[in-house]
């Protein structure tokens, strides 16, 4: 069932208790898709229910405990976790309340995701019983569980640059697929289908922009336009294998492109080449930021990052931001996003992902073509 060796988990929990104690933790609470993969190997797509809660402690000392749904008790007995505890849910009227007391009874300050991007997958109103009833001091975690994440291990990387290359896979064929007087509905739901024929396991992200000369934004559905010369189309995809993510994109141009597109498509395309030879263990993510402002200089527009970590999640930290001073560390994978504003209120954007290395980062995306495809 592990798609990564046990000693690897053992070596995230070791790593991640040493930080507890200098933080003067007793214990981590995570109750996240996420972190449950990341600490447990537990990975199913059963978190697409609400209903049920689940928890995993990470004692500063000592085995992790998970304590979950009955419904997931023999998936987790195939994870390297052996201490399991399990309620029988929905259980409105105790989802798994007395059960975690009893495993936090003994502890006094606890860790939990309480910081930046963090989630409560749980009711409040359990957590206030749980803080009352078992007294304990809440705190946050979320830097410490932060740190250990960003770096990936070789194993992790081989994930990633898997799900890459069959990303690559799909955007290759795209090209042959795609015609005039498609719509962007249809054109989407084709990609999708080239994805999960690449071999991903699934497609959760998949945005895309469709303009002439370039797109209004990189975020809504698709909708029922059809394809014209003249347009530049544009997909984004987060697509994802035994968990890990993909984050990057392409674009294709109908035809004769305005002089404005094809220049920014080279702009954006020189610019990851500058972010590429500043990205090294030792730099900061805000130093790729500043490589690509004094590359794109004036004509960038406002944005409020070029890029972030992928891994587990489609965005992830550090964020490639003026704010952020992530020291960057070899093992980190990232997504570096330039955009440009265009006129007409319309926008480009191309996207890679690397993992830094001690020397030139490792491409794990085939490099977007020099110049824009016209098709």
């Amino acid at each position: 069932m592990l798609d990564i060796p046990i000693a690897e988990f053992e070596n995230r929990a070791s790593a991640l208790q040493k930080s507890m104690r200098d933080k003067n933790l007793d214990a981590c609470l995570f109750n996240t898709k996420t972190e449950f993969q990341y600490l447990s190997g537990f990975r199913t797509p059963f978190w697409e229910s609400p209903s049920r809660p689940w928890f995993l402690i990470i004692p500063k000392n000592g085995d992790p405990i998970a304590v979950i749904p009955d419904i997931g008790l023999e998936l987790m007995k195939k994870t390297w976790v052996n201490n399991i505890r399990s309620w029988s849910s929905p259980n409105p009227m105790d989802e798994g309340v007395s059960l975690l007391c009893d495993e936090l009874s003994s502890y006094s300050r606890v860790g939990m995701l309480l910081g930046r991007e963090g989630q409560l997958r749980m009711s409040m109103l359990d957590l206030q019983t749980i803080i009352e009833k078992a007294k304990i001091e809440i705190t946050d975690c979320s830097n410490i569980i932060g740190e250990l994440r960003m770096v990936k291990s070789e194993n992790e990387v081989k994930l990633l640059d898997k799900i890459c290359s069959m990303t690559d896979v799909a955007f290759n064929q795209l090209p042959n697929r795609i015609f005039r007087k498609q719509s962007f509905e249809e054109a989407t739901r084709l990609f999708r289908i080239l994805l999960l024929e690449s071999g991903v396991d699934d497609v959760p992200y998949l945005v895309g922009g469709l303009g002439y000369g370039g797109y209004e934004d990189i975020i809504s559905p698709p909708d029922n336009k059809r394809i014209e010369d003249g347009h530049l189309l544009m997909f984004d995809t987060g697509s994802s294998f035994k968990g890990y993510f993909s984050d990057f994109d392409r674009n294709f141009g109908f035809g004769e492109q305005p002089p404005e597109t094809m220049k920014a498509y080279e702009l954006l395309w020189h610019s990851i080449e500058v972010a590429i030879s500043v990205a090294r263990p030792g730099k900061k993510a805000s130093d790729i930021f500043s490589a690509f402002n004094s590359h794109l200089k004036d004509q960038h527009g406002a944005v409020g990052r070029y890029g972030h970590g992928v891994g587990l999640q489609l965005t992830e930290t550090p964020s490639i931001a003026f704010w952020d001073n992530t020291v960057l560390c070899e093992g980190m994978v990232l997504a570096i996003e330039p955009s440009l504003s265009l006129s007409n209120n319309r926008m480009m954007v191309l996207e890679e992902n690397i993992v830094i290395r001690d020397g030139s980062p490792q491409l794990l995306t085939k490099r977007a073509p020099k110049s824009l495809p016209l098709l």
